[in-house]
């Protein structure tokens, strides 16, 4: 395999003509990595003086420096949207689901309704300390 100055690496196959051109991946040290992190956590977008500093001070490229950034943006994209999914998607804490009866209504059995068809439900007289996600019907 040969790499060229710019960073692309081509194989060499038996016949000695060159593959499609590929490039390699850059491998950052922990410090570089470090550093990229933390100059993230203060600015999320980077201005080309930042840039062209950063990469000096880094010993990388403004190219590897911007893809970083980028890279890192996507990153953080993805974690807050994974995290509002888990929130959408996590169980809700509920009550356990029971039958609410009035005194009045004894030897009925009572129906949970769903909230929109509570119009049709009897009036409840029996007040939970928390709201049920389904009010008791009586048929």
């Amino acid at each position: 395999m040969h790499t060229n100055s710019c960073g692309f690496s081509s194989a060499d196959d038996s016949e000695g003509d060159l593959g499609p051109l590929r490039r390699v991946r850059t491998k950052f040290t922990g410090e570089q990595i470090s550093q990229l992190e933390k100059s993230f956590g203060k600015h999320q977008y980077l201005g080309a003086a930042q840039r062209r500093s950063t990469a000096d001070r880094l010993h990388l490229t403004e190219t590897q420096v911007k893809t970083w950034f980028q890279n890192r943006r996507m990153k953080l994209k993805r974690e807050v949207q994974d995290m509002r999914a888990a929130e959408f998607l996590a169980p809700i804490a509920l009550p356990p689901v029971t039958s609410f009866q009035h005194h009045a209504m004894s030897g009925q059995r009572a129906r949970l309704c769903h909230p929109a068809r509570a119009l049709h439900c009897s009036p409840v007289h029996v007040q939970p300390l928390i709201q049920p996600l389904f009010a008791p019907c009586y048929f």
